[in-house]
């Protein structure tokens, strides 16, 4: 869950009196660690003995590439920021990686970092994490996909000079690490020892306790997702593919506790706004799906899995015919199969193309709505006055989620109001509900 803007404050004021300043990343020590996180292929390299087919087509899967040592993601190269006039380059020293920035002229603004974890699979873009003093951060550049360069982070293109670091909070692990940690009491983003225990995606998280079938030799059985109930079944992917514009964990529950098998929807509740433009997002591959007419003319019985093999990502030159024959599975029809095939054999390219997300520089999105014409959906977007949340996914939600969802987004004075009044209705309901008391304050 977010937390109030009070806390957030309290907990940036913290690190940036550490960071604000060059020197004062050169001047701080990494925190020793005694060992680093393990990649997947060591984590779950048990697994191998029995499902080694598995095993190695998954490790070129985005997911378990989703994270690991920098050393392990080396990309090199710089630029200079117009705006501040900071040059920024990432360097390879000895298998290391290494922030280093300055600026031409200013003898006060120059220094390095070592590079402790890459985030990303590089798909899209790889960012790196660095440790200050126990604080995990976040840096300011990152490597982006489509143009195979360094640029600044979203959000920080505007930034005068060397912008604050960057706490790198749980909320955001949760989805590209396993076996996240706890942070220190009363912080965001300090840790006693490693944040995580292992970088990308092992298979407990999409098939739960592995124990029991690792000690029998297979004869106890896992989570396997295909055969849980759809709604068990679709938690496992939503429990990272779903951002909406906000989450809110229910009271008592932290979604970090969630296990595959059950309802990500009793730990959490999600909320868009009615009618807004869904591609403005990052992540919002479920929700542009259940829009799709396969969606909707299937229902329960299509999931993420009927076009996505977790374990395997196809090579560029076998996807085209991939994930056609996902689509002939349904579309069997003679002017699918044979003439429109001369016509163009890539279904995707037309119906499922890739579009800027606006939050997000430098990166293409697919458009999971699945659409039968390729023309860009004209959607009006309300005024910010008359925008209104609404749960997605849960047909119910209670009152104090939504009261937390409205302050989480309040950007103007009629948002603002609107969570101040239903956060004092959500107080009279449990007056010790201590996220709702925190944003009252």
């Amino acid at each position: 869950m977010r937390r109030s803007l009070l806390e957030r404050w309290i907990r940036i004021a913290a690190i940036v009196a550490l960071c604000s300043t060059a020197g004062a990343m050169d001047s701080l020590s990494t925190s020793p660690q005694s060992h680093n996180a393990t990649p997947v292929r060591e984590a779950d390299a048990i697994c191998s003995k029995c499902h080694q087919d598995i095993f190695r087509k998954y490790l070129g899967t985005p997911m378990a590439n989703a994270s690991g040592l920098a050393s392990d993601r080396i990309f090199t190269g710089g630029f200079r920021h117009a705006t501040s006039g900071i040059d920024y380059r990432v360097s390879n020293k000895d298998g290391s990686l290494w922030l280093n920035y300055s600026r031409p002229g200013d003898p006060g603004l120059e220094g390095s970092q070592k590079l402790d974890y890459f985030l990303g699979s590089g798909h899209l873009s790889t960012t790196y994490l660095y440790t200050i003093n126990g604080y995990l951060l976040e840096s300011p550049v990152a490597f982006y996909g489509q143009s195979q360069a360094y640029d600044m982070k979203p959000g920080l293109g505007d930034s005068l000079t060397l912008p604050s670091a960057l706490p790198m909070t749980r909320d955001c692990m949760r989805c590209h690490m396993s076996g996240v940690q706890h942070e220190d009491p009363g912080t965001r983003n300090h840790f006693q020892g490693l944040p995580f225990l292992h970088g990308g995606i092992t298979c407990e998280r999409c098939h739960g306790d592995t124990t029991a079938h690792v000690m029998s030799s297979g004869k106890a059985s896992v989570i396997n997702p295909v055969k849980l109930d759809p709604e068990r079944r679709d938690s496992v992917c939503i429990s990272c593919h779903l951002e909406a514009d906000t989450r809110i964990e229910h009271a008592g529950r932290e979604v970090d506790d969630y296990k595959p098998g059950e309802r990500v929807a009793d730990y959490i509740s999600y909320f868009v706004y009615a009618g807004d433009n869904m591609m403005r997002r990052g992540v919002s591959e479920f929700e542009e799906l259940t829009l799709s007419k396969c969606k909707i003319v299937s229902g329960d019985r299509m999931s993420c899995m009927n076009c996505h093999d977790p374990h395997y990502s196809p090579p560029a030159v076998e996807r085209v015919a991939f994930y056609r024959s996902k689509c002939l599975v349904c579309h069997k029809a003679a002017k699918y199969s044979t003439s429109h095939f001369n016509d163009n054999p890539d279904c995707t390219s037309c119906h499922m193309p890739k579009g800027k997300v606006e939050k997000v520089p430098h990166v293409a999105w697919t458009d999971h709505r699945i659409r039968q014409n390729p023309d860009p959906l004209e959607t009006s977007e309300p005024s910010q006055a008359d925008r209104e949340l609404v749960p997605f996914l849960q047909q119910n939600t209670s009152q104090r989620d939504l009261a937390l969802a409205y302050y989480d987004l309040a950007g103007n004075v009629s948002q603002a109001g609107r969570a101040w009044t239903q956060l004092l209705a959500a107080k009279k309901s449990d007056p010790h509900d201590r996220p709702v008391l925190t944003a009252l304050a």
